[in-house]
């Protein structure tokens, strides 16, 4: 309902621009032209078919969160170019009858039937630190390697539109990196170096401040 109301607030501004401004209607302009993503949150079959189809409907560019049951659909997605974010691999089968590992495989799946994707970390929003570890969990279960890196760097970067300034490293972008002391999916590395847009990050907390008193030797 509030995409119909906006397009036609939409519509009937554009061809009269007296019509008064409606902020809730002019905060979906940019979906309606399709210049930013509308995100649907969509796991079951049922769900992200409905997501996907309507995004037809309207015109809009759909992205569809969640996704547990996307390789049931990955035609579909392929079809209409509507990528997934996989909300996480650390979680339960979405059936019981399902295989143990069907959220582990399920970047390996999409990847194998063409359907674009990135890795999140499942609403972890305070535990981002853990997402180097789905990915890794991604690549053990048959995922490329490269492309699970790529799942939590120029993908998503892709997804956002700003992958012309992030999410890669290569001349003229945002430098934007982290420097680690390892393999950035195991467990053991460590990030020595952070960097926002050229600007060094400074990495202390009050657990590193705790630790390096603790280490100290009266």
């Amino acid at each position: 309902d509030a995409f119909v109301a906006a397009r036609e607030w939409l519509d009937a501004r554009t061809a009269d621009p007296s019509v008064p401004m409606d902020i809730r209607h002019q905060a979906l302009v940019p979906a309606l032209r399709g210049e930013v993503p509308v995100f649907v949150l969509a796991n079951a079959v049922e769900q992200i078919e409905s997501a996907v189809l309507w995004g037809a409907m309207r015109k809009v560019r759909v992205v569809i969160v969640g996704g547990h049951e996307a390789r049931a659909c990955a035609q579909l997605l392929v079809d209409h170019k509507v990528p997934v974010i996989v909300d996480g691999v650390h979680r339960l089968p979405a059936r019981e009858d399902a295989a143990y590992d069907e959220p582990f495989t399920l970047p390996r799946d999409l990847a194998a039937s063409g359907v674009e994707f990135c890795i999140a970390t499942g609403g972890e929003f305070s535990n981002e630190r853990n997402l180097p570890y789905h990915a890794a969990t991604a690549a053990a279960f048959g995922l490329d390697r490269e492309a699970a890196l790529a799942a939590v760097t120029i993908a998503p970067a892709r997804m956002l539109g700003v992958a012309d300034r992030v999410g890669a490293l290569a001349a003229g972008m945002d430098a934007t990196l982290f420097v680690t002391d390892g393999d950035p999916f195991e467990l053991t590395t460590h990030v020595e170096m952070a960097f926002v847009q050229g600007r060094r990050v400074d990495l202390r907390n009050k657990q590193t401040e705790l630790a390096a008193k603790y280490r100290e030797r009266y």
